[in-house]
């Protein structure tokens, strides 16, 4: 397969080119077949894609600033129109739907330059290392007429369910829910099933459950979770004890009501005043050292930076419509500038032999409207030079954990008698809890699966 890579600047008289126009060129060779030719005069819908994209760049997205756009700049290959208004870029809008954006949004996923695996040191027998969570996505402001009549409940735009990619730093797969009170656990279930068998998927507490876990290792997966409080559990086999820190197999619940039918591994050690606890079904010290388990937990926290870029950085709090159509074009525009910036943050960290999280995202960002580059450079290859300077490239601002040390020839074997399953045991509690009556009718948006 051959991927689009991201273009040198061309030779120009001035001797510079913004960044902003070499990401919407990208945009552009995606987009537009060599053969196509714009048509001057009409609004073409990679115009007005190309367009959309431009205003996300420079963080001026709205229906005027696009319009302003379409009648006063050359994007792309297209000239200014002679005259639209403000209603009938809406109106396109609206009338195109969803359908072409998911389908670009495919594209530049397609595009984006594949590389093998930026950090090989994340359980390297896994072929993806992904980070699960999801996001409440910000209320519509109550600015337009429309949103103003809306009871607050229908303001709830609703909330994002997605894989990450530790490895190459870049969004799998993310769905879209209605409901931001739902639990997102069930509809994890979408996401998972394409990901590659022996995956291993690192989640927080929110997706702590017997039947989560059995779920992944039926299916094949490997997975890592905080070990929840007060849960109950018995130590069968001890491979590692100093003080606090420990390395052993435990059954999950000890009592006949609730008991976790697969042995698991714990691994606990203290840093400062804080107890750490994980727990995983990888149950082999040697193929998941102690210190991976604590190292890769603690890297889940790249998906909640990458949530924060959405939401901050590339302006997804703040909604510039009401109508169901438009904040999922919105949406779906965003995921696209995003996919680009992970994979410019990868490319630059390859380049200046640094790990992904010394590569300042939001510096990146704020250099899309801004700044020029000499033409002998690629883009790249012009960001890194001058990126220890602008702040791109820092310290990473992880907190520096204090992991045990434990030497192969400490951990001790396990019986090869030791019985690592048991019969599933779980009784149905006599009050079931009332599940949050919701009708789905009552919310403008419904589940979408973006990528």
């Amino acid at each position: 397969m051959q991927h689009t890579s991201f273009p040198a600047p061309a030779t120009t008289d001035t001797g510079t080119i913004a960044l902003s126009q070499q990401v919407l060129h990208f945009f552009e060779q995606v987009l537009l077949p060599s053969s196509q030719k714009a048509k001057n005069g009409h609004l073409q819908l990679s115009h007005l894609l190309l367009t959309c994209l431009l205003m996300l760049l420079r963080q001026t997205f709205s229906p005027p600033a696009i319009q302003h756009a379409l009648m006063t700049e050359t994007v792309g290959p297209f000239a200014a129109l002679a005259s639209i208004s403000r209603q009938a870029v809406r109106q396109r809008l609206m009338a195109i739907g969803i359908t072409p954006f998911t389908q670009l949004l495919q594209r530049v996923q397609q595009a984006l330059p594949q590389r093998e695996v930026v950090n090989t040191t994340l359980a390297p027998f896994a072929p993806m290392v992904v980070a699960l969570d999801e996001t409440k996505l910000s209320d519509i402001a109550r600015l337009a007429e429309r949103s103003a009549l809306l009871p607050k409940e229908h303001l709830m735009v609703g909330k994002l369910s997605a894989l990450f990619d530790l490895r190459l730093q870049r969004w799998v797969h993310l769905q879209f829910l209605s409901d931001p009170l739902a639990h997102g656990a069930v509809a994890s279930l979408l996401l998972i099933e394409h990901l590659p068998k022996a995956s291993l998927i690192v989640a927080d507490l929110g997706y702590f459950g017997y039947a989560w876990f059995r779920f992944l290792s039926d299916q094949g997966y490997f997975w890592i979770s905080r070990l929840k409080d007060k849960s109950c559990y018995q130590i069968m086999h001890t491979f590692y004890q100093k003080g606090e820190t420990l390395d052993a197999l435990i059954w999950l619940g000890i009592y006949r009501s609730n008991q976790y039918p697969h042995m698991v591994r714990l691994v606990q050690y203290r840093q400062g005043t804080q107890l750490y606890r994980y727990i995983s079904n990888v149950t082999d010290p040697l193929q998941l050292p102690f210190a991976d388990i604590v190292s890769l937990y603690a890297r889940r926290w790249d998906i909640e930076m990458a949530f924060k870029v959405l939401k901050r950085t590339l302006g997804l709090h703040l909604w510039w419509a009401c109508e169901r159509v438009l904040v999922l074009q919105q949406l779906l525009l965003t995921l696209m500038i995003a996919q680009v910036i992970h994979a410019i943050q990868g490319e630059i960290a390859a380049e200046a032999d640094v790990d992904p999280q010394e590569v300042s995202l939001v510096v990146l960002r704020s250099l899309f409207p801004h700044a020029n580059w000499p033409t002998p450079f690629g883009m790249v290859a012009a960001l890194v030079i001058k990126a220890r300077v602008l702040g791109l490239i820092r310290p990473s601002r992880y907190l520096k954990l204090d992991i045990p040390l434990i030497l192969e020839s400490e951990i001790q074997p396990v019986s090869p008698d030791l019985v690592r399953e048991r019969a599933w045991k779980r009784t149905v509690r006599k009050d079931p809890r009332h599940p949050r009556c919701t009708d789905p009718s009552d919310f403008l948006f419904f589940p979408l699966a973006l990528l």
